[in-house]
C-alpha cells in the first residue's frame, strides 16, 4: 500500500520540482541561495565559503564558482579574517543586499500566489503537512 503511494509521491514531487524550476523560477540553489543566506545571517560575522557549502549543501567547488560570479557582479566582497589570515570572509555589498531583498520578495510573492490558489483552509493544511513532513524527514535516516 505505502509503496504505491511512495511511487506516486515521488512522481508528483519530481513534476513539482521541474515545474518550479522551469516555469516559476524559484530556484534558490545557486547565486540566489548564497545572497539570501548572507542577507538573512547578516548579524553572523565571519561567514566563510566552507560555511556556505555546509549550510546550503552545495559542493565547495560550486560555492567557489558562485562566489567568483557574485564578486564579478559586485554583489559580494571577500576579505581576509583579521584573527585567522588563512580564512576568507564573505560579505554582501550594498548592491548585494538590495539584490538579496529583491530575490526574497520575489520568492515570497510567488509562494503567496501559490498558497492563495489553495484557499485559506487548504493553504493552512499544506503548511501543516509540510511541517509534519519536515519533522518526519528529520527523524529518519535517508542516507541508505
Amino acid at each position: 500500500m505505502y509503496e504505491q503511494l511512495a511511487k506516486e509521491f515521488i512522481l508528483i514531487s519530481n513534476d513539482i520540482y521541474k515545474f518550479q524550476k522551469n516555469k516559476i523560477k524559484l530556484n534558490l540553489r545557486g547565486e540566489a541561495s548564497i545572497l539570501i543566506y548572507l542577507n538573512k545571517n547578516d548579524n553572523e560575522l565571519n561567514i566563510t565559503p566552507g560555511d556556505l557549502s555546509n549550510k546550503l549543501n552545495i559542493k565547495t567547488a560550486r560555492v567557489a564558482a558562485l562566489l567568483n560570479n557574485l564578486e564579478y557582479k559586485n554583489l559580494i566582497r571577500r576579505r581576509v579574517n583579521k584573527n585567522d589570515r588563512r580564512k576568507i570572509i564573505i560579505d554582501l555589498t550594498i548592491q548585494g543586499k538590495e539584490k538579496a531583498e529583491e530575490l526574497k520578495n520575489v520568492h515570497l510573492n510567488k509562494t503567496s500566489l501559490i498558497l492563495e490558489k489553495f484557499g485559506i483552509n487548504d493553504a493552512k493544511e499544506v503548511i501543516r503537512l509540510t511541517k509534519k513532513l519536515k519533522t518526519i524527514l528529520e527523524s529518519i535516516d535517508c542516507e541508505d
